[in-house]
């Protein structure tokens, strides 16, 4: 039950962009708890141990849920975009996939421009250009437990026009482009 709340209570990019957070978190949340030992009641220490040891499981229970939703929309949906990696349109979620990848693959740095059907929905300083750019490198897009060639990235909630992606490399251009209009 308590899965199914974090599920919704949570961003869907909300754990795979705070992972290292979460975990670092507990960590301290344990090193409290071992300081804190010698003036604990025997039920104290008993009750914050259990609950230090099924945070994480429940964590693991919202990647292993948020990566299987990602499985699923990848076998069955079909990519608005697949130049070098197919790219899903998923809610407010873009899903890059490619079946095998190596390092070369995911270097280069990836760009996400998202026309607005609105413009004034963009923030000040993004008005000018007409667009809103999301560049962000693969590593920090990766969820847990989804696999190595999967990225995932959040999109803003105001309505979309239309988004062009691809990767590229600064000082040689882009590498590959994808570009659809989105039916909102």
């Amino acid at each position: 039950m308590l899965l199914v709340c974090l599920h919704f209570a949570l961003p869907d990019d909300f754990l795979f962009r705070s992972t290292r957070f979460v975990f670092l978190l507990l960590a301290l949340c344990w090193a409290g708890v071992i300081i804190a030992l010698p003036r604990m009641s025997r039920g104290q220490v008993l009750a914050v141990a259990a609950a230090l040891l099924v945070t994480p499981l429940l964590f693991l229970g919202y990647f292993r849920v948020n990566a299987e939703r990602i499985a699923s929309v990848i076998a069955k949906d079909r990519p608005v975009a697949s130049p070098d990696f197919k790219v899903y349109h998923s809610g407010k979620r873009l899903i890059y996939y490619q079946e095998q990848c190596g390092d070369a693959d995911i270097a280069p740095p990836f760009f996400l421009h998202i026309l607005p059907v609105d413009p004034e929905d963009l923030p000040s300083r993004r008005q000018e250009y007409g667009f809103a750019s999301h560049d962000f490198s693969f590593e920090e897009r990766r969820p847990p437990l989804a696999g190595d060639c999967v990225a995932v990235d959040r999109l803003p909630d105001y309505p979309i026009a239309s988004i062009r992606t691809g990767q590229y490399w600064h000082g040689q251009g882009e590498l590959w482009v994808g570009e659809f209009r989105v039916i909102e």
